[in-house]
């Protein structure tokens, strides 16, 4: 079979009418350039090139072959090129998870810098259980989630995960509500009575850290009704349904008849990070983090 060192080295001393000038160009040593052409001669069944008194020259089965090996050599090269331009701007482009709450606050922003720094972003969103197993089923390159202390689920095999930011979580009560304009931190033994607006999905890491919050104080919170919109939990908690635990950045944007109130529970915080697989360009996700991370904290 030809190996496409034989052609290139025929098409060298083609071009240079000798076997040092062709290893010199190659940026071959003359035995390699040598090794090659006896191996092209023992494919062929004669040799490809003659010695001369003024150089090197190809011989009949040579100059037969040698439009073959042009075109195969620039086909060669040309495929190498357009593959290695597809991968440069392969590793410029990501899709990338998100979820609901988070495309509010931070999409705007880091889809103008994408499209700065020539970043290509494809935007999936969906819940955070989606997501995890988006990662796991490779539907999506990265995704920003949130977790907390009390969610335990293992990262999706193959992923890496980094800290974007921390965020507290606050009450979200009815504007009468007898908590409403309460500047210092509520205890969460004293919402024991209450009933709560909830997540849809019972493993969503804010309530599964509730649950084992009230449980440490010795209480289970009641659900009333239950939802991931927060606009439609704010709508919940403004009728008067119950109150909700959600993230400080929602609460701070309250719907009209209600209003944040803040926890003194420090540990009731959610974590925000960025999952990607080991595979994605690595580069292009610390960028990527960075930029998030910048935005989320700003």
């Amino acid at each position: 079979m030809l190996d496409l060192r034989q052609l290139a080295a025929l098409r060298a001393v083609a071009d240079t009418g000798s076997v040092s000038r062709a290893a010199v160009g190659l940026g071959w040593s003359q035995p390699t350039v040598t090794h090659h052409l006896r191996g092209l001669a023992r494919e062929l069944g004669a040799p490809a090139v003659a010695a001369t008194p003024t150089g090197t020259r190809l011989t009949p089965a040579g100059e037969q072959l040698l439009p073959h090996a042009r075109s195969v050599l620039g086909r060669s090269e040309r495929a190498l090129e357009e593959v290695r331009a597809f991968v440069r701007d392969r590793r410029r482009r990501v899709v990338l998870g998100i979820y609901p709450s988070a495309g509010l606050l931070l999409l705007p922003h880091l889809l103008a810098w994408s499209r700065e720094q020539g970043v290509r972003i494809t935007v999936r969103e969906a819940e955070v259980a989606v997501l995890r197993r988006d990662l796991a089923e490779l539907r999506v390159d990265a995704a920003v989630v949130y977790t907390s202390e009390a969610d335990r689920r293992p990262l999706p095999p193959g992923c890496e995960r980094s800290l974007l930011v921390e965020e507290p979580l606050s009450l979200l009560v009815p504007a009468g509500h007898r908590l409403a304009g309460t500047l210092a931190g509520v205890e969460l033994e004293d919402l024991a009575d209450e009933d709560w607006i909830l997540s849809a999905q019972p493993d969503e890491p804010i309530e599964l850290l509730l649950r084992a919050a009230a449980a440490a104080c010795g209480f289970r919170p009641r659900a009333r009704a239950r939802s991931d919109d927060y606009l439609l939990v704010a709508a919940y908690v403004g009728a008067g349904l119950g109150i909700s635990l959600v993230p400080t950045s929602i609460a701070d944007r309250t719907a009209e008849g209600v209003v944040g109130v803040p926890v003194a529970d420090d540990a009731l915080h959610r974590s925000v990070e960025l999952i990607a697989h080991a595979g994605v360009d690595q580069e292009l996700v610390a960028e990527l983090t960075a930029a998030a991370r910048r935005i989320l904290r700003r």
